[in-house]
């Protein structure tokens, strides 16, 4: 058993220094992750849309937006930055998330608040502004 957990935990070490730590902005983006496949669910449950194909897909493209988090740490210790490609990575990323998460959402009949579906544009069209 101790083999076991001394696997797991060796690759999530690992696994998180490829993504550059386990700080704030990488656990916000984890959740967003999350929760954007379980609202991407239940939209497809109300739709009557369920896929286990389109399910799995969702899944490859989530894993995909970390290896992208992962790219990015490489370019910052290449360019000798401090983080910074990163940190612009994962804040589009986020914004990308919660836009969806939002119109999941919207589209199983909740209501969305105008000012955080604003909120979360401006920040994506900043991310695309500096990059």
């Amino acid at each position: 058993m101790w083999r076991i957990k001394a696997a797991f935990s060796s690759a999530f070490t690992v696994i998180l220094y490829w993504l550059g730590g386990w700080d704030i902005s990488l656990q916000a983006l984890t959740i967003l992750i999350v929760l954007d496949f379980i609202t991407g669910v239940a939209k497809a449950g109300y739709t009557s849309t369920l896929n286990s194909e389109t399910g799995l897909k969702g899944i490859y493209k989530k894993i995909a937006l970390f290896a992208l988090v992962a790219v990015s740490v490489a370019i910052d210790k290449i360019t000798g930055n401090s983080g910074m490609i990163r940190t612009l990575v994962i804040y589009y990323m986020a914004a990308n998330e919660g836009l969806s998460i939002l119109e999941n959402l919207g589209a199983v009949g909740v209501k969305i608040p105008e000012f955080l579906k604003s909120r979360l544009e401006q920040l994506k069209e900043g991310e695309n502004n500096d990059c």
